[in-house]
Order: structure tokens, then sequence, then C-alpha cells
């Protein structure tokens, strides 16, 4: 719990970091990458260019500022970002670097408003949050038995073009052995060494059932426009990964996992390639729960950008209370 003389610095920084939360952020990526340029190859450098990732951050160190005692409302959050980290292979290593450059980034950008005592107040609350997540982390990397970062050979067994910019990429274990099973609505983290020599990790959701020996991820091209920069790892994999590719990637992660044994109706609910958890959890309930009500609503540009129809095509045929 925050201590009694940091708390009035927290509640004081909420409308300061409202306003200059991004500032903050921005001034705290370019900082560390440039003292620290290794960590790039565990940030998505799309979104740093895009300044999504940017926005991320500042939206949840404001959330954190906040309801730094609310526990009901942090929770959810904390695990989202505990699978987002051990989807990159972070470790308690990484915290004190993290910490020493955000710290420098809110003194840098408060300027003479940064003072002794708010900066003091902060470390604290970094460090209750950071010790929060680290030990959520062990315990989910014990749980499924694998160390940090590590990735296993996958072969693309299929490709199929899902519509004029996804591509669906069937994987196996290099070993051959069955690929551990995962719940519907996760997402595995996928390894590319790009052409200038940098390692990206990028997170794609699963997008086959569950129970099956082997994974499908779904990968749309993005080609950039004038505001977004192209979509480094997507273009690779469209480019590279063929039948009899091998692949790096990790376990499945990610919190999103709609229970599928449950009766109750279900709205699946996506736009453009959001689509893709929602297929999953829709051919897992076709496969153990096909009687179960689902209402399945999916939003395209066009019917050229619909990607999965013929997944629903043949959920339709399994699902008599399937509406979509």
């Amino acid at each position: 719990m925050l201590s009694a003389a940091s708390r009035p610095y927290i509640d004081a920084s909420v409308p300061v970091l409202r306003e200059h939360g991004l500032a903050i952020t921005t001034h705290f990526y370019r900082e560390m990458f440039a003292a620290r340029p290794e960590l790039r190859r565990l940030f998505n450098m799309g979104n740093q260019a895009n300044g999504s990732q940017q926005q991320s951050l500042a939206s949840a160190v404001f959330a954190y500022a906040a309801n730094v005692d609310r526990a009901d409302v942090l929770a959810p959050v904390v695990e989202r970002i505990v699978h987002k980290h051990v989807a990159v292979g972070l470790t308690s290593a990484h915290y004190p670097i993290v910490g020493k450059y955000l710290l420098e980034a809110i003194a840098a950008v408060l300027g003479d408003a940064a003072t002794p005592p708010l900066l003091a107040a902060w470390d604290e609350a970094y460090w209750l949050l950071a010790g929060e997540l680290i030990a959520a982390e062990a315990r989910l990397y014990e749980r499924h038995g694998v160390k940090a970062g590590e990735l296993q050979r996958v072969r693309v067994i299929a490709r199929e073009q899902q519509d004029e910019q996804v591509v669906s990429l069937t994987l196996a274990a290099a070993d051959g052995k069955p690929l551990r099973d995962f719940a519907p609505g996760q997402y595995i983290s996928v390894e590319a060494m790009l052409a200038d020599g940098h390692r990206q990790l990028r997170q794609y959701s699963l997008s086959g059932e569950r129970g099956l020996p082997t994974w499908r991820i779904s990968v749309k091209r993005e080609d950039g426009s004038a505001e977004t920069p192209a979509g480094a790892v997507s273009n690779w994999l469209h480019d590279n990964a063929h039948v009899d590719t091998t692949l790096h990637v990790s376990t499945p992660w990610g919190e999103f996992a709609p229970a599928i044994d449950d009766r109750r109706p279900i709205v699946l609910m996506s736009a453009g390639i959001g689509v893709t958890p929602m297929v999953s959890v829709l051919r897992t309930l076709a496969r153990e729960n096909p009687h179960r009500p689902v209402l399945f609503a999916h939003a395209a540009r066009h019917g050229r950008h619909h990607a999965h129809r013929d997944d629903l095509s043949w959920a339709r045929e399994r699902m008599p209370n399937l509406r979509t």
C-alpha cells in the first residue's frame, strides 16, 4: 500500500498526467532507446512510430495514479499487462531500467514542479506496481513451464489467403509433437529477423480452434500511409512465411478467454483484423458447444476485406443457434 506521505503527491499528479502524460512517455521512450538500443527488440517499433505505444503507456500511468488504491479497478489492467510482458520475455532485470528513465522523464517534463518529494512518491508508487508485476509474471512463467523469452520452432504447414490483405498460416511443431493447447482468444508472439538486422516480436491472435495439434494465425499486411508506417513484421511474414518455412514463436498468452462451456447466449463482435480471436472462439464453440446461442457481428470495409468468411460458413453448418 502506498505510504501516507506519498499519497498526496500521487493524487496531485492526476491532473498533471492528464495534461502532460503523453509528453512524459514520449520523452521516456526516446531517452531509454537512445541509451539502451537493445531494448528495441522487446517493443513494437511500429507502434512507437505511430505514437500508439506512447499514448497507451500515458493512459496506463494516468489510470494507475487515479486508482492507486483501487485493486478492483487495477486488477484486470495488471493482468493484461502481465500477459503482454511475458509474451515478449520481460524479466525483473528490466524494471530498474524502465524505472530510471520513467522518473527522469517525469523530472524533465515537469521541470521545477518535479520536486524531490514528488519524485520520491513516484519512485515508491512505481516499485509497488513493479513488485506486483514481477511476482505475477514469475508465477505465469512457472505455471506454463517456460523461461522468460523462450521461443519454440514451428513449421508453416499451410498458407491460405483470407482476403485481399489477410493470410492465414497453420503452424506445426518442428519436432513433430502436438503444440500446447490454448484458450480461444489468446495470442502468440512471432519473431521476425528483418532485413536491417533488427529482431522484432509481434503478437498475433490464434484464429483456429483449440484441441488440435496445430495452431493457426492470421496476419494482415499493413501497407502503411502518409500517417502510419508500413507494418514491418506483417509485411515480412507475408513475403517470407511460406509452406515449410520455420518460425520461432512463444507459448500462447493473453487474458481474453471467453468461457466456452457456458450455456448463456454470447455476442462475438469485431471489426477488421479483430475478427481473428472471435473466429477462434466461434470454431471452438462449434466443436464443443454447438447449440449455444451465438450472435457473431463483424464489420469490414467491403466484401474483399471480409476475412474468414469460410469459417463462418463452416460454423453455420454446425451451430443451429448461430446468427451472423
